[in-house]
């Protein structure tokens, strides 16, 4: 057969891979097949043989895959703390008394939030406390 059909047989191969990869997305193995198809297609284009395409496209989609894989797998080690998790940790300033087992607002980063005691007492106003989780939308502190 012609090396044109095969480069366009891998092309199509690479896009179905890369279109199947929106239906199954973070798990990175269908994408790994498109990267291999498309370095297949090169090969193809330069006329090597079948079997050398396909040695290609199994090597290469293997090493995506792999190398995909540890990426994602070192995100998620260390993932970027947004929104109220970015919180944990900081220090604020109770702006309105946190009763016992009651909601006050504490001024951290430069807003407002709802938040409860860590411990059983009450935290007077203009005390500074740190964030040490959170329950729903309010944060829970401690002095």
């Amino acid at each position: 057969m012609d090396s044109t059909f095969f480069f366009y047989v891998w092309l199509i191969i690479g896009l179905v891979f890369l279109i199947s990869e929106v239906g199954a997305p973070g798990l990175f193995f269908f994408i790994s097949g498109g990267i291999g198809a498309f370095a297949a297609a090169l090969i193809a284009y330069f006329d090597y043989s079948f079997y050398i395409q396909a040695l290609v496209w199994t090597l290469v989609s293997v090493a995506s895959f792999c190398v995909l894989r540890f990426v994602v797998v070192k995100l998620k080690k260390n993932p970027h703390k947004t929104n109220i998790q970015a919180l944990i940790g900081q220090r604020a300033r109770v702006t309105q008394r946190i009763d016992l087992h009651g909601v006050g607002y504490v001024k951290v980063r430069g807003e407002e939030w709802a938040a409860i005691s860590h411990y059983e007492f009450g935290i007077d106003i203009d005390a500074i406390v740190t964030v040490v989780g959170h329950s729903g939308n309010k944060l829970i502190v401690k002095p």
